[in-house]
């Protein structure tokens, strides 16, 4: 790492975190680290492996943050809309939780379709009312696109 380098992405698929974290973290104690960045001026960012049960997605992101050892995450993306409707808004409350825990500064869809991020089950998303920032990765509304075949 070096000074350029201020933004990292990791995810549980990726098998990463740690990786990831341990650099980070390496860098910022290093002599390479000329600009004296803090852990504030990095941007950390991982991604959920599979919607799933809330308990499930919840206890992933805390295992998430522990692994990259960072202290928290500052954007915590749902990795792709597989599992279903219900497993996506579960997987989503368990971001807004981390949120409320401090564990995650900033939630996120990956891979989406704009059919997932424009759901009316889905109030959170694209302004409606769910009270947190949604960041979006990704959103491809092309025909040919992948996200565009993956299920409802």
């Amino acid at each position: 790492m070096d000074d350029a380098c201020t933004r990292v992405d990791s995810a549980q698929m990726y098998h990463n975190e740690r990786e990831s974290g341990k650099a980070i973290t390496d860098f910022l104690k290093s002599e390479a680290n000329t600009d004296s960045l803090t852990r504030e001026d990095m941007h950390f960012t991982s991604k959920l492996a599979s919607n799933s049960a809330y308990e499930t997605a919840r206890k992933a992101i805390s295992r998430s943050v522990k692994e990259a050892g960072l202290g928290y995450i500052d954007l915590f993306l749902l990795h792709s809309p597989y599992g279903g409707k219900q497993a996506r808004l579960d997987s989503w409350r368990a971001v807004e939780d981390a949120i409320n825990d401090g564990e995650v500064k900033t939630g996120g869809v990956s891979n989406y379709g704009i059919k997932h991020v424009s759901s009316p089950q889905l109030p959170c998303f694209l302004g409606g009312g769910g009270g947190f920032f949604l960041g979006l990765s990704r959103v491809a509304p092309y025909p040919m696109s992948s996200a565009n075949t993956y299920p409802s």
